[in-house]
């Protein structure tokens, strides 16, 4: 007997003909009243639920249909009473067991006997009976929800109960919409159908926004992956789904750091002059390489009375956006401060003052200034625990060393700054400033180092001050295995011959 046969109107008429179809036939047939009330069973639905016919009449049909799926196994037998010729019943039914199993019926109405006569097939028995195929359901690493070709849910695995915060009684034989924010509902048939035209392995979704619907009413980003499964009930649609909540607030971080650090980048090459200043008998480059989009090193050249000229390399703790910031504010306090005849240690005192009021105390900037006399060739300095600039004679011989005279700029409001003792820059001279992203950058646990730069600087300084600087950064880069590590900076100043 093939159970398709016993769906329709030609249950009906076949059990009209052959009155002992309920009790020969091997499948999952029963007919009720127009309420619920059962009034034959075949043995094998008996059997697939553990009852006797007689505890199955004793009770209404929807006594043994989950509470969740009372009302629409209601409301569709309602549908055969009004009119409506066939109607599919998917519900969960409870077993004498206590085990739930699901039941899809299409069932009809004898309207001349005032009977439902159904035909139901159990869609949970490929899958319960299968230990196996279980286990390893419950071994997969993403949420997994199965569904029939109805869309509804045959099969789930623990973590869908806590993705979903239902538990696997409240999900089976429910709609998968159940799962489904609102307003993905309404393109979920469409979708499904269209997939199971072609049902392949695949990414579900393909430039649209998926989500996922909690019991608590929470809406989740998802990632889901959909595969057929080919059982004996027809083809049933895996769905492997991940909450990615967290890879979405990380990319979103990720563009946000982006942001602010282009927006650092952008505030950090307004900071840096677009040109070195044209002294009479000086060649002079600076430049400066942030170790990311941007860093908290600087230098400047500024014009003082009397024709003078202040070269300044500074470096903020830190990198980024708040870095290229607090350098914008002491370039511009610098500047300000430089106005008039203030010497050097009150230039320096005054960012100092501003820097210690409006930072913690573990920020902080070093910073060396050298100021220039063009017409009479000598130099004076104050360095605020920046590494030392260095002055080498014309045979590459370091003749000087500015080393720090004070303390770094924003720590203490009342620090003084002591100007270093004055020194000559004679034709053949080169005096080089840096951060110490340059002497920090490292091979290993070993560091490029003070004396590497002397050694660099001497075997390039018949060059012009841009090729040195560059043949410096060079050297860096084929020492550092994997490049400087903090931003580097360097300032070339070479005295020409008149």
């Amino acid at each position: 007997m093939d159970p398709i046969s016993y769906s329709g109107i030609g249950l009906i008429a076949a059990e009209k003909k052959h009155p002992l179809l309920l009790e020969l036939s091997p499948q999952l047939l029963y007919v009720t009243d127009v309420h619920g009330n059962f009034e034959r069973v075949s043995p094998s639905f008996e059997g697939a639920l553990g009852y006797t016919h007689d505890e199955l009449r004793s009770r209404p049909f929807l006594d043994f249909v989950h509470p969740d799926d009372q009302s629409r196994a209601g409301a569709e037998i309602r549908k055969l009473r009004n009119g409506v010729p066939t109607v599919t019943i998917e519900s969960r039914f409870r077993g004498k067991d206590g085990d739930y199993r699901i039941f899809s019926s299409t069932a009809v109405l004898d309207s001349e006997r005032g009977l439902v006569f159904a035909a139901a097939m159990d869609v949970t028995s490929g899958f319960r009976t299968e230990p196996l195929f279980r286990r390893l359901l419950e071994f997969s690493p993403d949420a997994m929800v199965i569904v029939n070709g109805a869309a509804r849910i045959v099969l789930v695995n623990a973590l869908a109960e806590q993705l979903f915060g239902h538990s696997r009684e409240e999900m089976l034989g429910q709609p998968l919409e159940m799962l489904l924010p609102k307003a993905m509902r309404g393109q979920h048939g469409f979708l499904l159908q269209r997939y199971m035209a072609d049902p392949r392995p695949r990414a579900m979704g393909a430039g649209r926004e998926l989500c996922g619907l909690c019991r608590n009413g929470r809406v989740f980003p998802a990632e889901i992956s959909l595969g057929p499964l080919q059982t004996p009930q027809g083809i049933l649609v895996v769905s492997a789904i991940r909450d990615i909540t967290e890879r979405k607030r990380a990319e979103e971080q990720i563009r946000n750091q982006q942001a602010q650090l282009i927006a650092a980048q952008t505030v950090q090459k307004g900071l840096l002059p677009s040109k070195p200043p044209a002294i009479d008998s000086y060649d002079i480059y600076g430049v400066c390489h942030p170790a990311q989009y941007a860093g908290g090193d600087h230098f400047d050249y500024m014009s003082l009375p009397q024709g003078k000229t202040c070269f300044v390399v500074s470096d903020v703790v830190g990198h980024g956006i708040g870095a290229a910031l607090l350098m914008a504010a002491t370039k511009s306090h610098l500047h300000s401060a430089s106005d008039g005849n203030a010497q050097l240690d009150e230039i320096v005192a005054r960012v100092n003052r501003f820097l210690a009021d409006q930072t913690s105390g573990d920020v902080f900037v070093t910073t060396l200034l050298v100021r220039l006399d063009p017409r009479s060739g000598t130099a004076d300095f104050v360095n605020a625990g920046h590494p030392p600039g260095l002055v080498f004679g014309s045979a590459g011989e370091l003749k000087l060393e500015l080393s720090a005279t004070a303390q770094p700029l924003g720590i203490d409001s009342g620090a003084t700054f002591r100007i270093g003792s004055p020194f000559a820059l004679v034709p053949g001279d080169l005096l080089v400033l840096y951060s110490d992203g340059l002497t920090e950058a490292a091979c290993g646990e070993v560091q490029y180092g003070t004396s590497r730069l002397i050694e660099s600087v001497r075997r390039h300084r018949d060059k012009n001050a841009k090729q040195i600087t560059k043949a410096v950064y060079e050297d860096v880069l084929q020492f550092a295995d994997e490049g400087p590590q903090d931003d580097v900076t360097i300032v070339v100043i070479k005295a020409l011959a008149s």
